[in-house]
């Protein structure tokens, strides 16, 4: 609220401290193995579940093969296995 306050007084926008809170995100299909990439690849904690272990598997292998195809791009900023060590999967909903 602030910092749009702050814009509209002043035309400029505070910037917002970052955020490390860890994410957890319930499902492993291309859509949660989507988003664990892009909140990973922004530097936060990620934990990935889903109750099948296949799916867990699944993303896995998409994940690795989507940092993989990013970084021949030069659309990361760091190596993937960096990014991908910040997403934890796991078929246990209570981590």
């Amino acid at each position: 609220m602030a910092s749009r306050f702050n814009k509209a007084m002043t035309g400029t926008e505070e910037p917002s401290p970052p955020d490390h809170r860890p994410v957890a995100i319930v499902g492993a299909g291309s859509i949660g193995a989507g988003f664990a990439i892009v909140h990973a690849a922004a530097g936060r904690s990620v934990v990935l579940c889903d109750a099948q272990p296949q799916a867990i598997e699944d993303a896995t292998r998409r994940i690795d093969d989507t940092l993989a195809d990013l970084a021949t791009f030069g659309l990361l900023d760091e190596k993937p296995a960096a990014v991908a060590a910040r997403i934890d999967a796991s078929s246990d909903l209570s981590t």
